[in-house]
Order: C-alpha cells, then structure tokens, then sequence
C-alpha cells in the first residue's frame, strides 16, 4: 500500500498483541486485553495521506479483497481518523500499550478532553524513562469517527521494546496509578488496554528482534 501514499508520512507501525515471551507464554494482568489480534498506527503531516486519495481503482480493489482476506470488515469502517499530541519523550519504541477510552455516561467530550490533556497527562510525564517508558502519546478524532465507533480516545505508552512493556504492567507499580486516575473520568469496563509489540516498521524498523525472517522492513 505504502507507494502510493504521499510523501509526508512520518512511520507506521504494525502490531501484534503479546502473548509469548522468549518462545513460551506469557502471562499478563486481567486488565489488559485479548479480545483483539493487533493495532496499526500511522502518522504524517496532512490528513490526506490517509484518506485513500492516492489509490486507483485497481488498487483500492485490491487492498479491499486483501482485507477482507484477514480482517473482518473494511479498515474505513474502524479506522480512528485522529489529531495526536505528543504528551511526553521521543519516536516509538519496539512495544506498546495501547489505551482505548471510553468516557462515561453524562460527561461531555470536552471536559474528558481537558480532563485527559491536563491532569492526566500532567501524571503521565513524570513516567517517561521510567521502567522502560520512551513515548506517551493521546490520539482524539480529527473527523467523526465511524458510526458506533465505541471510543473517545487512543493513549499510547510506548516502551524500549516486549520486556519493558510486559515488566511494567507484571509489576503495575507504572500502571496502577494512571489507572486508578483513568478511572475518574473514563468507564473503565468499556475502555480496553492492550499490549503490542510491533512486528513491521515504515521506514525503519524499532523493534527488529520481532522480525523472525530477519529481512528489512519498509
């Protein structure tokens, strides 16, 4: 797909959810989540590198035909078209906790807006080069999502690579209390936490250890 995209794509990374550490299982807390496969994450300059402008015909139809091959449903109908701020720290690591947050019944999405951009983050920026930690970030629609698209907002803490990540949230000391303080403004049953690791990186890879052909990526 990447080609025909234009050229003010800043990365890309792909994702799969951790389930294996070293080759033998892992074990992770019941808050995070295995109810899904992966998370792709893209960022460029304009909004238009995503909107599907550059594709033919052909090739529309041929994306379609390979999503359909292993996802299930077309990524137009649950893509998060979304404005990232950069809370704290550098480019991604080789890992991530992906937060999908869902704000409770009666509050506005401004005050979980601010409420997230303000105090939270504030708690979140101590956190970076802690325990591994590199990037947190906070993702909020930059359109209307899709319809019945179940979330208000994506955070992203991203780590050095798998062992940082699966560390952190095996100890929780790093976790807990940003839990407990999501916990006052977003509906925690609804909202989900995932682990990832990515496994394919444009234009470079962060995490080539997940890489098990060892080829290049991009």
């Amino acid at each position: 797909q990447f080609p025909v995209l234009t050229g003010d794509m800043e990365y890309m990374r792909y994702t799969n959810r951790i389930d294996m550490a070293d080759g033998r299982p892992v074990t992770l807390p019941d808050w995070i989540s295995r109810d899904y496969d992966g998370v792709s994450t893209a960022a460029a300059l304009t909004a238009q590198t995503f909107d599907g402008s550059g594709f033919t015909t052909d090739q529309r139809a041929q994306i379609d035909e390979d999503e359909m091959r292993v996802f299930a449903d077309y990524t137009p109908k649950f893509s998060f078209y979304s404005k990232e701020t950069l809370v704290t720290g550098e480019e991604p690591g080789g890992a991530c906790l992906f937060a999908f947050l869902v704000r409770p019944a009666g509050m506005g999405v401004d005050p979980f807006m601010l409420r997230w951009h303000r105090e939270h983050a504030a708690k979140a920026q101590a956190l970076v080069g802690a325990e591994g930690i590199v990037r947190n970030a906070h993702n909020r629609p930059h359109v209307a999502p899709p319809a019945n698209y179940p979330f208000d907002g994506i955070g992203e803490y991203w780590f050095k690579g798998d062992a940082e990540l699966i560390a952190a949230v095996q100890d929780d000391a790093l976790f807990a209390p940003l839990r407990e303080d999501l916990s006052r403004f977003c509906d925690m049953e609804r909202s989900v936490f995932m682990a990832t690791s990515v496994f394919h990186g444009y234009p470079r890879p962060w995490n080539p250890g997940a890489n098990p052909l060892g080829k290049p990526f991009g």
